[in-house]
């Protein structure tokens, strides 16, 4: 039996008006990743509202795994987080206009500040490492809706002790939107090359 991933983006907002993880849900809907089932998802650009969704999606489908994508403008490749922070604050407001000042995500009385995506993070970064794809893990989850996003991901899976992999990665723009980029000093990825990396990523995580 085919194992079943979902794999989300987040729809573009304001602040970066082109998103490159959009182009790649439209890839992988046409490309098909043997005995792997994809179901992509857009997912508001929102502290609350995109978990709210993913979570729906992970009750109705029952996953094997979940891989969450977010764009990082200043990435110089697939950068894999290796944690995520209980710790919400952005530079400019979610797409739902909400923006959190360091509010926690989990107001529970010993609520842990750190955990850990269900995945071997470092066994999956070699992978791309192998085939001489730019990739390092990340120290550094920062604090807006990607950390959310996998904080809760992860949360609910630890909580309801679901048999889920899941993993967030950020990326760079890529060479196809490079005349939008404007700047040359900016690491673009070349398009193939990510889209070689995620179908690693699809092809290992479970």
């Amino acid at each position: 039996m085919a194992k079943k991933i979902i794999l989300t983006v987040f729809k573009s907002i304001r602040y970066y008006p082109f998103d490159v993880t959009e182009d790649i849900i439209n890839n992988f809907k046409k490309n098909n990743i043997p005995e792997k089932e994809i179901i992509t998802l857009i997912l508001p650009c929102e502290y609350l509202g995109a978990f709210e969704i993913l979570s729906k999606i992970i009750d109705e489908e029952k996953p094997d795994a979940i891989i969450s994508i977010g764009l990082y403008k200043n990435a110089e490749g697939v950068e894999i987080e290796t944690f995520f922070r209980n710790f919400m604050k952005g530079e400019f407001p979610d797409a739902s206009g909400y923006s959190p000042n360091g509010t926690k995500i989990n107001l529970e009385k010993n609520s842990q500040e750190f955990l850990a995506p269900q995945v071997n993070t470092y066994f999956l970064a070699n992978k791309l490492y192998q085939e001489n794809i730019p990739v390092k893990p990340s120290t550094d989850p920062n604090s807006f809706v990607s950390n959310s996003l996998g904080y809760r991901t992860t949360k609910k899976i630890l909580d309801e002790h679901l048999p889920i992999r899941n993993m967030f990665i950020h990326i760079p723009y890529t060479d196809r939107h490079k005349n939008e980029v404007g700047d040359s000093s900016k690491f673009l990825f070349k398009e193939d090359t990510l889209y070689r990396a995620i179908e690693l990523m699809l092809l290992n995580i479970c």
